[in-house]
């Protein structure tokens, strides 16, 4: 019924909710509610994703910085579908040494199939043709 109502406009979009509740080391319990929108553009050539958690908890930290976690916007540069320049957004992720931080940037993504791990790095050797061996004709007088 909702597609009727919409039309093809939901046929290019992805949306995907999430629930996890934990309990804390003093025995509390929060609940996190996370979700992602995507939508395709322009023949699929151009995808935009947003997404983000909302907590709910009695000692949930940082609650009201911003409801949007993650932006990504992907543009697919070839008609294969094996070249993609991105750009992306953050705003909490886990780094070992400080901690929540945001990260940013861009980037570019070339998909390749390979067989082996040597065929990504290693040079490409063309095959090997093998002509098969000419025969000497017998009846043939030898050249002087």
């Amino acid at each position: 019924e909702i597609q009727n109502l919409t039309g093809a406009a939901l046929k290019t979009i992805d949306l995907s909710f999430g629930l996890d509740r934990s309990t804390e080391a003093d025995g509390t319990m929060h609940t996190d509610y996370t979700f992602k929108f995507a939508k395709r553009f322009w023949n699929n050539r151009l995808n935009i994703a947003v997404g983000g958690k909302i907590s709910t908890g009695p000692d949930v930290a940082g609650q009201n910085k911003s409801f949007f976690d993650n932006v990504e916007v992907q543009y697919r540069l070839s008609e294969t579908a094996n070249k993609y320049v991105t750009m992306f957004y953050k705003r909490s992720v886990y780094d070992y040494l400080e901690g929540y931080v945001g990260q940013f940037g861009a980037g570019y993504m070339w998909k390749r199939k390979a067989q082996t791990l040597r065929e990504l790095f290693g040079k490409q050797q063309p095959p090997m043709i093998t002509l098969p061996s000419a025969r000497r004709d017998s009846l043939a007088k030898p050249m002087e």
